[in-house]
């Protein structure tokens, strides 16, 4: 879940933006979701390494996708994010080199 990931409990993420949540990653991740709601195209399979504020030198490595859910009209869409979490396949991966 992005809870395990985060650090934070479930309930803590309701009503929350992804600047309260991931102040660090907040600039590039609201670039994003404005890119595939205005443009309604996915952008899939992207890299991202990054820890979080709670656990600074826990690196995980993830594979998002991000979708535009489209709405009525010509308006902006809403946006589906799925993470996968390669964090054990990257680190297999340097031990194996």
């Amino acid at each position: 879940t992005l809870a395990s990931l985060n650090g934070l409990a479930i309930e803590d993420h309701i009503g929350k933006s992804v600047r309260d949540l991931l102040p660090n990653l907040s600039p590039e991740m609201e670039r994003l979701f404005r890119q595939v709601s205005v443009e309604r195209q996915p952008a899939l399979k992207m890299l991202r390494e990054a820890s979080n504020p709670r656990t600074p030198d826990d690196v995980r490595s993830c594979l998002e996708s991000w979708f535009p859910i489209p709405g009525e009209g010509d308006g902006p869409a809403r946006v589906a994010v799925i993470v996968h979490d390669i964090t054990q396949e990257k680190q297999t991966e340097r031990e194996l080199r």
